[in-house]
């Protein structure tokens, strides 16, 4: 995007408040959210979005492998609804390079409807609780690939739409107030985002104004 420069202060910041949480605390849960809607045969003709979640798998096995972290992920698409390419996987040699072979189904998911992101949101963080009563300082993140601004669908405005993700207590609020990392990815190639669309990623990534 244009304005990476003024993003990564933040992104430095979470980037490095994650890394100490998992030496803290030496487990962490991710989920990867993959947009899987039908624009993403204009705006990411290549699947570079693959190739990003592969070589985040490849990475997060070597911190479970060199800090000898627990480290967990499962992988979701979305669009008007959630599916779960790949449950909860513990990340070891033999599982990452597994793990990294089931991202590359993703190459073939891109003809969903819509954008539903409170639906994704609310399934990611529905993921993260499945152990947080029994585990409750597991580090716990969301790596969340999108090309493209909300759209619910069904008449639904954009207005309203937006509304209903940044109300308090909605679903990147919840993120937040629970502590959980979340990294939002936008794909800005041709046919990917406006500038609206990323200053609207943006806000429900790191906080701050939303104008749309």
């Amino acid at each position: 995007g244009t304005d990476a420069g003024a993003a990564s202060a933040p992104i430095a910041t979470a980037v490095q408040n994650l890394q100490s949480c998992i030496a803290q605390n030496h487990e962490v849960e991710f989920v990867a959210l993959m947009d899987t809607s039908g624009s993403l045969h204009q705006s990411d003709p290549h699947n570079s979005r693959v190739v990003a979640l592969q070589e985040s798998i490849e990475q997060l096995g070597s911190i479970a492998s060199s800090e000898g972290a627990k480290v967990e992920i499962t992988l979701l698409g979305f669009s008007n609804d959630v599916q779960i390419v790949a449950p909860w996987t513990k990340l070891n040699e033999r599982s990452t390079s597994s793990l990294i072979r089931k991202a590359a189904e993703f190459r073939g998911l891109n003809n969903g409807p819509t954008t539903n992101f409170p639906i994704a949101l609310t399934t990611a963080l529905s993921q993260l609780q499945h152990n947080a009563t029994t585990a409750p300082n597991i580090c716990r993140a969301v790596l969340w690939f999108t090309d493209g601004a909300i759209d619910l669908g069904g008449g639904v405005t954009t207005a309203a739409a937006v509304a209903q993700m940044c109300r308090p207590g909605g679903p990147p609020d919840f993120l937040a107030s629970n502590n959980v990392f979340t990294f939002a990815i936008g794909l800005s190639s041709p046919g990917g985002m406006s500038s609206g669309g990323q200053q609207e990623l943006k806000s429900y990534a790191i906080g701050g104004a939303n104008d749309v």
